[in-house]
């Protein structure tokens, strides 16, 4: 997306989309890329902090780590 508006980031494409002046359709093509965008970094801090989690019980699983002690 950053690529196709020629924009480094979310608040940068907002900016710009303030800015310039659009058609509806422009309007509500490039809403719908904000609303697909914000649910992408959504999406991959959930992804993020899920693997940071699955990160963490890996480690407490592991052998060399009383589980028990390192619970408390």
């Amino acid at each position: 997306m950053a690529d196709e508006y020629a924009v480094q980031s979310l608040n940068e494409f907002r900016e710009q989309f303030a800015a310039d002046e659009l058609s509806a359709d422009e309007l509500r093509e490039r809403r719908n890329v904000i609303a697909t965008w914000e649910s992408i970094n959504t999406e991959l801090g959930l992804v993020k902090h899920a693997l940071q989690l699955y990160g963490d019980v890996v480690e407490l699983s592991s052998p060399k780590t009383d589980s028990h002690s390192a619970l408390v």
